[in-house]
């Protein structure tokens, strides 16, 4: 049947404000007890599923099997949430009926009772036994030592308390008086704090109930106990499981979950045999053809998308079916995948709209376990989604094996240590640090994992785990701890504290990795910061010591050399260093040394560059994967000429040209790939007596690949400006042509997208619409970069991305005009995701393009629907063949 994974009516939020009573007297039974009649139900211990929530969710079930069914105990539920206990009790009729409207014959008076074993040992507290005459079925008897009582009496409540049991003499003492609660219908639902009933979080207790009523001398309704380990509640995990009931085991689906984790769908599929089983290992007589899918409603519809009935024949038990909008597939076919991908459903149409071909899944026995992205599935948090799945395999005809739905809210279930203490990047004056941090609510115990090596700690290799405990705080650098002779300066530590809760399936939770640093003993973060530049002429320096420095030397000077060779200065116990009223356009060395009553610690060598110099570098100060044609710009300083050095020496650049104020650009022409480049600028004035200036020393590195475009260079300046290049200059689209749909870029600045990019700071949008048009193309023409043959390039690789939205029309790319390739999915426009193009150059040849001599290139989409969309076109670039 169609299972709605919710706690029934225990999620009333309109509790009841009580008022606690500081002297809470102690209760008592009432002692009117004749005939004890008991109803048995089966232990049943919960691990947090049923789509409640995390942590953990306890129930037990009793069937109908009393006269006064208002009295009769259908269900009990226990969880904990943000530090409360919840209870809940449901009975087969009305929980607190009226007196008139009490079944004929039966009396008004209900005396409901949680029973709480909270030291888990059945010895102490009340027994079984005190409560009913033949402990029918009782495997083990639970020792109760608190009880939650309700009671409802002629119409009205009459004992709404709880009580303790005295381990020593069996006395009766009274916890509270009153607690919140809420009834609807036929159940209760009580909020107590776990500190009132003398719980913690971590404590794994059992919990039964009874109630007794007055219509049969006081008969009770027993219900048996199941265990509860108190571990706070945190988002929703929905599951469902199924029977054993396909003759080819390993198709056979035994069960299937999903939840949502730091913006990621999660869903996982358990099979009773071996999900994913080799040829040689399949059953004999059984074909290895299996398709997994799991199936979502999206819109909580079931009218759209299909229905439960074209999955299946007879969907026994079917009470609502199931509206498929959304299926994600796993095939597996003579021992390898075969269909790994996930396609929407057209609300109107029914057609099938491809969303992404791949998704990441692990595979461990006879479970998978896949993570999608929530956008990747047109889903948000706070959405209610229907999950259900089937499996068809060819041993039996492609019978096909179904697990019936449940309902999931998508909040993300995130479980994270956080607060860490020292702050993530913190600078360390100790050599031993107490680590601390906030556990999160879902977590009993920690694993601490520590070390020098991000690597190590990230994947928890080496010797880098330490411990599991309860504790919040781990300490490190002090004897009998992990580096007992200290911790040793200039060193970065990596931390990472992943929470553990085993009684959910999917613990333990990896953690962030956090760090801090113990300071070297030479001085560090100078101000100005090394290679500062447009730095005021009349400057204060100032640096933070080294680890333990006692007093500073500081030298200064105008050459790397002069600075870096000088010895014998004086020393001074300030942190900081003003060396008098500088020249303009100069840059200028410092270095400190470190002495900390023992040793001298030579530091290392700065530089800044005073104001009046030339500034802002494009490519930026140490760029990478930088084009092999770049044009090199900067801002001028106060020369009026200026001369350039290049090359990839830093220490011996050549003088490559020379230039006027103005005119502030370099074209080096075609670099090598994969190579750092070093260049500077020099300026001069023959009317100032300071002149020349050299300017500070750049570099950037070229990309191991090609650049078509990385859509870069483009910008929002007007047309009559000498610099304009807006990118629907550079990319002609149909503007104006009824035969061309397409438009590029957006009408107002700024015209190239900022914020869905792939690499760099822009991409290329691009709307298209065929509903008039037999196409949408946008074509550039190459300037540069035209040969497509150097070092051996054998792939374009255009990076795309479009949208659920967007009709599925045919998306292209030709060269020269002429020479086209198709993508090989028609459905590339629908996806959401950023998307790696590879197309193999010789396709192209083979219809006849001269790649020695590629002069333009054009992005397109077909009319297949006569439909509209918009795509995103980033990182365009040519491949040479891995080594």
């Amino acid at each position: 049947m169609f299972k709605k994974l919710s706690v029934l009516a225990s999620r009333v939020s309109n509790f009841r404000s009580v008022t606690r009573r500081p002297e809470r007297p102690p209760s008592v039974i009432p002692t009117s007890r004749v005939l004890w009649l008991v109803a048995f139900a089966v232990v049943w211990t919960m691990t947090g599923y049923g789509g409640i929530a995390i942590g953990q969710v306890g129930s037990v079930d009793d069937p109908l099997d009393m006269a006064d069914s208002s009295g009769d105990i259908k269900r009990i539920e226990a969880w904990v949430d943000e530090g409360n206990l919840h209870l809940t009790m449901t009975v087969h009729g009305v929980f607190a009926p009226s007196v008139e409207d009490t079944p004929a014959g039966m009396a008004n008076r209900y005396y409901y009772h949680w029973l709480l074993d909270t030291d888990n040992d059945p010895t102490t507290g009340y027994l079984n036994e005190e409560y009913e005459g033949s402990p029918t079925n009782l495997e083990t008897p639970i020792g109760v030592d608190v009880l939650v009582q309700f009671g409802w009496r002629d119409g009205a409540t009459n004992g709404v308390y709880a009580y303790a049991l005295d381990p020593l003499t069996g006395d009766e003492v009274g916890l509270f008086e009153d607690y919140e609660f809420t009834i609807d219908g036929d159940t209760i639902h009580a909020v107590i704090p776990l500190e009132d009933l003398g719980l913690v979080l971590g404590q794994t207790i059992a919990v039964s109930a009874f109630q007794e009523g007055a219509s049969n001398d006081w008969q009770v309704d027993w219900i048996e106990s199941f265990e509860l380990t108190l571990g706070d509640s945190s988002g929703q995990v929905g599951s469902v499981d199924d029977p054993l009931d396909m003759a080819d085991s390993s198709g056979d689906i035994m069960r299937i979950e999903s939840w949502v984790d730091e913006g990621n769908l999660h869903l996982t599929m358990t099979v009773y045999g071996v999900f994913a089983p080799s040829v040689e290992d399949t059953p004999a007589d059984m074909t290895n053809r299996y398709y997994y899918h799991w199936l979502l409603d999206a819109d909580n519809n079931p009218d759209t998308g299909y229905l439960n009935e074209e999955y299946e024949g007879s969907p026994t038990n079917l009470e609502t079916p199931i509206g498929v909008d959304v299926l994600v597939q796993f095939g597996w076919r003579d021992g390898a995948t075969n269909g790994v991908y996930a396609y929407a459903l057209d609300p109107l149409t029914g057609d099938e709209v491809g969303l992404f071909e791949d998704y990441e899944f692990t595979i461990d026995g006879d479970t998978i376990h896949a993570v999608i992205p929530l956008e990747g599935l047109g889903l948000v948090l706070g959405q209610t989604i229907a999950v259900s799945a089937f499996q068809e395999g060819a041993s039996n005809d492609w019978q096909v094996d179904w697990v019936e739905s449940f309902e999931l809210t998508l909040e993300d279930t995130t479980v994270s240590a956080y607060n860490p203490n020292p702050e993530d990047g913190a600078i360390i004056t100790e050599v031993w640090v107490n680590l601390s941090w906030s556990p999160d609510k879902a977590a009993v115990s920690h694993d601490v994992y520590f070390g020098d090596n991000y690597d190590d700690v990230a994947n928890g290799t080496g010797d880098t785990f330490r411990v599991n405990q309860g504790l919040t705080f781990y300490i490190v650098g002090f004897p009998g701890y992990p580096y007992p002779d200290g911790l040793v300066p200039g060193t970065t530590y990596y931390w990472r504290v992943d929470e553990v809760n085993e009684a959910d399936p999917r613990s333990p939770w990896k953690g962030d990795v956090w760090s801090f640093t113990i300071p070297p003993k030479t001085a560090y973060f100078p101000d100005p910061a090394d290679g500062a530049e447009s730095v005021s002429v009349d400057p204060s320096l100032s640096f933070t010591p080294g680890f333990g420095a006692k007093l500073h030397t500081i030298y200064f000077g105008e050459t790397f050399d002069e600075v870096d060779n000088a010895a014998g200065g004086s020393t001074q116990g300030m942190a900081t260093y003003t060396p008098g009223t500088l020249k303009m356009a100069r840059t200028y060395y410092w270095r400190v040394d470190e002495f900390d009553s023992v040793e001298t610690y030579k530091g290392d060598v700065w530089s800044f560059t005073t104001e009046g110099a030339v500034s802002n570098p494009d490519p930026a100060k140490s760029a990478v994967d930088v084009t092999q044609t770049p044009i090199l710009t900067w801002m001028p300083g106060f020369g009026s000429t200026y001369d350039i050095f290049f090359g990839t020496d830093a220490s011996a650049l050549e003088k490559k040209g020379n230039g006027n104020l103005g005119s502030e650009s370099y074209e080096p022409g075609q670099l090598e790939w994969n190579t750092t480049y070093y260049w500077r600028v020099d300026e001069a004035d023959n009317a100032n007596a300071d002149s020349p200036w050299t300017g500070p020393l750049w570099s950037f590195t070229t990309a191991n690949f090609l650049i078509i475009d990385d859509m870069e260079a483009y910008n929002d300046l007007n047309p009559d400006d000498p610099n304009s290049n807006r990118i629907f200059l550079s990319w002609l689209d149909g503007l104006g042509d009824p035969a061309n749909g397409s438009l590029v870029g957006y009408d107002n600045p700024q015209f190239a997208e900022q914020k869905i990019v792939h690499g760099g700071s822009q991409s290329m949008p691009m709307f298209y619409d065929n509903s008039a048009a037999a196409k949408s193309e946008a074509t550039s023409v190459l300037t540069s970069n035209s040969d497509w043959t150097v070092k051996g390039v054998d792939t374009l690789t255009i990076w795309f991305r479009g949208g659920v939205g967007n009709a599925a029309e045919q998306m292209y790319v030709a060269l020269n005009g002429s020479a086209r390739v198709n993508h090989s999915n028609p459905d590339a426009a629908t996806k959401i995701t950023w998307t790696a193009w590879n197309i193999e150059l010789q396709k192209f040849a083979d219809q006849g393009v001269d790649l020695t001599n590629v002069n333009s290139i054009t992005l397109g989409l077909d009319n297949v629907t006569g439909g509209t969309g918009k795509m995103y076109f980033d990182d365009i670039r040519l491949l040479a063949p891995t080594p």
